[in-house]
């Protein structure tokens, strides 16, 4: 199901000009220090508390009169440390979505950062741990972290979830008429290309698609001829999609790092030439609010645009959505060049930002930006979907693939 702009604000629509395909332009191009150092606070954790704190005598009993309180349980008390154990790794630890190297890493928590363990993978290497407030979850290996209290009744939390046999629908044929109907549409000949930032390269965005018993299609089980055509794609990690990336990051050759890409080619450029996509799902935006204008914002997007169509690649445009504090003026005019754009042009839109709004959060997490999602990257779309942004994300995405084929 494509969705076109659902909800347009009040306020005039901007001024769209014409504009021809660009060069690199210094302007616009990203510098470390922005790209690195400006984003939302939670996305690098920082230590708020010491396992080494000494509490002090106020705060401990200053509710008890002093006539009871004796000196020698003060001088003996030993100090509880606020969270249960500390990154140790002189270098730090990747917090991945998963206990495994294999899974995606969500951030890079610094030496010394504390954290609480909640959970433990079944052979013991790995711990699922929560950042202080909740900011980041996720596992980290156990050899990089450092207990500051037994904890012998640690639960295992990685289980891999069995999905629920499918609703059936009087109108959706059962899974044996659609697997056997996948041959006519060889899975080969379909691909779809990444192009984004964190939301889409450090979440598990559609990676659960591409292995089977990590996903539940609910009663969307027409759905499954495409993740059968598309096999191969969804976990797949693109090279025009990274934390830190903007409109104008995509386009300049600076930031194609990876040893796969040519001089002088963008990472858009070379996602495109390496993976050969039909399709490109494009979200970007919640970066840019905090870098740019408008207008720079939109010839940036017009550029990626009509470079993908010029490859013979269907962009399909996504909104991103934001909590109501972060840039609240410039993500809706932000999104409203998004819409703008995929009307023009005729384009998909997947109008992710009015889809989430109903959802708990607003399906956003407390750093405003990223999507709310489960611990591990199963999809779940027997109702998950209306609990968790990234799962909406995950199965509108399917829909709009869906749509295309």
């Amino acid at each position: 199901m494509m969705t076109l702009a659902a909800c347009q604000p009040e306020a005039a629509l901007p001024t769209l000009a014409v504009i021809p395909t660009i060069t690199k332009a210094p302007t616009l191009a990203p510098t470390e220090v922005v790209i690195r150092e400006t984003l939302p606070p939670t996305w690098t954790p920082t230590s708020t508390a010491s396992p080494t704190r000494t509490p002090t005598a106020t705060s401990t009993f200053t509710v008890t009169p002093t006539a009871t309180a004796t000196a020698t349980s003060t001088a003996t008390l030993t100090p509880t440390p606020v969270n249960n154990a500390f990154v140790s790794g002189e270098r730090g630890v990747n917090l991945r979505i998963g206990p495994s190297m294999q899974y995606n890493v969500v951030t890079l928590l610094e030496y010394e950062t504390p954290v609480d363990i909640i959970g433990q993978s079944v052979d013991g290497n790995w711990y699922q741990v929560e950042t202080v407030g909740g900011a980041s979850t996720g596992w980290a290996y156990g050899e990089l972290l450092t207990l500051n209290r037994p904890m012998p009744d640690l639960p295992v939390t990685w289980t891999r979830p069995t999905p629920a046999p499918p609703t059936a629908q009087p109108t959706t044929p059962p899974p044996a008429v659609i697997q056997a109907a996948a041959p006519s549409m060889p899975v080969a000949s379909r691909r779809f290309s990444k192009v984004g930032d964190s939301i889409t390269a450090n979440q598990a965005f559609m990676l659960g698609y591409d292995e089977e018993g990590e996903y539940d299609l609910g009663p969307y089980t027409d759905l499954q001829s495409t993740i059968n055509a598309y096999r191969g794609s969804f976990a797949r990690r693109s090279l025009a999609a990274a934390s830190g990336f903007n409109a104008p990051a995509v386009l300049d050759p600076i930031w194609a790092t990876d040893a796969q890409c040519l001089p002088d080619e963008s990472p858009l450029a070379c996602e495109y030439r390496v993976h050969q996509p039909d399709v490109a799902i494009i979200l970007l935006g919640g970066v840019d609010v905090q870098l740019y204008a408008q207008p720079e914002f939109e010839q940036a997007m017009t550029q990626i645009v009509d470079f993908t169509r010029q490859r013979g690649i269907v962009p399909v445009l996504t909104t991103f959505p934001t909590a109501s504090w972060y840039y609240p003026e410039k993500s809706e005019a932000f999104n409203q060049t998004i819409r703008s754009i995929a009307q023009q042009r005729g384009l998909p839109l997947i109008d992710l930002r009015a889809a989430v709004r109903g959802l708990p959060d607003e399906g956003v997490k407390d750093d405003g930006y990223h999507l709310t999602e489960r611990w591990d990257y199963y999809i779940g779309l027997d109702g998950q979907q209306n609990q968790y942004g990234l799962t909406m994300r995950n199965f509108m995405t399917l829909q709009t693939l869906h749509t295309l084929r």
